[in-house]
């Protein structure tokens, strides 16, 4: 556990699953790396937010929600929107967007996003950030 004993990991976050949505495929790859150094149980990843929903719709086990703002197809604020209005989506929502201050992420704060961040993001921020949102979680 050398590596992942250095990240502080938490022995639960190994049965968590997050899914990861966004359109870069080099972001999705390095919070997927991340995450699987936390030690995360299971990642699954999202290129956009109408697929990001299909896979919420699938995997009612998915605990965390790691969503861009700006996407093709369907964006962030829509996906959690339609996500909310699923009663069988429990899951919690991180946005980490490049418009961190827009009157847009302070609205979703106050519609039930659970937390928001700007891109770029530290590693140290996200996963201090995953592991605060997970902690207390079904996982």
């Amino acid at each position: 556990m050398g590596r992942q004993a250095s990240l502080g990991v938490e022995s639960f976050l190994g049965t968590c699953t997050v899914l990861i949505v966004d359109d870069d495929d080099e972001l999705r790859f390095l919070y997927s790396s991340v995450l699987k150094t936390m030690g995360i149980g299971r990642v699954l990843e999202a290129c956009n937010g109408e697929e990001g929903l299909e896979m919420l719709r699938e995997h009612p086990e998915i605990d965390l929600v790691i969503l861009d703002k700006d996407m093709p197809i369907m964006d962030g604020p829509k996906l959690f929107r339609k996500a909310k209005e699923q009663p069988e989506v429990t899951a919690k929502f991180l946005l980490i967007t490049g418009a961190y201050s827009s009157p847009e992420v302070a609205k979703l704060l106050t519609e039930g996003l659970h937390a928001a961040t700007s891109k770029p993001v530290e590693v140290k921020v996200l996963t201090d950030m995953v592991t605060g949102l997970l902690s207390g979680s079904r996982c």
